[in-house]
């Protein structure tokens, strides 16, 4: 990848995909779309699974990324839970961030050794949204 862009990775993975050659294309557009973890470093479950996602992935690429619809966010009054996993992550960092500055009533829960994919580092993840909905619960009804 060296002396392309970001972009260009992207959309040449996604362009390797299309035309079936699902495993090179995808390792190029998620290395370039999450920088980590590498696709070679990747367990064989990550990769068994990421690859019965190449459609979905290719139809994703063409889809430009939405910015935050920030009038839609601030309207919302239900509790919310903006789940983030604890390691940094390089390719949006900011995103929780101004997610948490629009929606300010949100309860963030950091994932202890997780990433952006917390489903797949962390296979308990969903404690955190259970104990959420669990307190929730017993407010609505006290």
């Amino acid at each position: 990848m060296q002396g392309r862009s970001r972009v260009a990775d992207r959309k040449h993975g996604a362009d390797l995909m299309r035309r079936g050659r699902a495993a090179e294309g995808i390792a190029r557009f998620l290395d370039a779309v999450c920088l980590e973890p590498r696709w070679e470093d990747g367990t064989e479950e990550y990769r068994a699974m990421t690859l019965t996602s190449a459609k979905t992935i290719t139809e994703q690429v063409r889809e430009s990324r939405p910015r935050l619809a920030a009038q839609g966010l601030q309207k919302i009054s239900r509790p919310v839970l903006l789940m983030i996993g604890a390691r940094p992550i390089s390719s949006f960092p900011e995103t929780p961030d101004r997610l948490q500055e629009l929606v300010p009533h949100a309860e963030r829960a950091a994932v202890p050794d997780a990433s952006r994919m917390i489903n797949v580092d962390k296979a308990d993840f969903l404690t955190i949204p259970e104990g959420f909905l669990i307190d929730r619960l017993s407010i609505m009804a006290g």
